[in-house]
């Protein structure tokens, strides 16, 4: 039994050891090929391909709509602040309407 395992290992060792290529060693060789071509240009041109679609899909459409409503926005707030000034103008004029009723009130009694 332990000529058995001193050979397996000496085998072992043999076969990790050796210069010659095996049928693993190649298939290793290649996968490993194969994952830096995908690494390095395939992942790098599906990244730029979905960056590509999802601006064209999300971003564009947003900036579009900005620049289409972006003018009425500014429209809005203008007109906001017009209205608060008309309100300031009613609550003075309604004030005053109010001081003159009390005044000739109090000038009749």
């Amino acid at each position: 039994m332990y000529n058995r395992n001193v050979d397996l290992e000496h085998a072992f060792k043999d076969i990790v050891n050796s210069s010659i290529d095996s049928e693993s060693s190649k298939t290793l060789r290649e996968i490993e090929a194969n994952s830096r071509y995908i690494s390095d240009v395939q992942l790098k041109s599906l990244l730029k391909l979905h960056d590509e679609k999802f601006k064209q899909k999300c971003v564009d459409p947003l900036h579009d709509i900005a620049s289409r409503y972006g003018k009425i926005v500014d429209k809005d707030g203008d007109l906001a602040t017009e209205a608060a000034l008309v309100d300031r103008d009613l609550r003075v004029i309604e004030t005053t309407i109010q001081l003159i009723q009390e005044r000739a009130k109090t000038d009749n009694k």
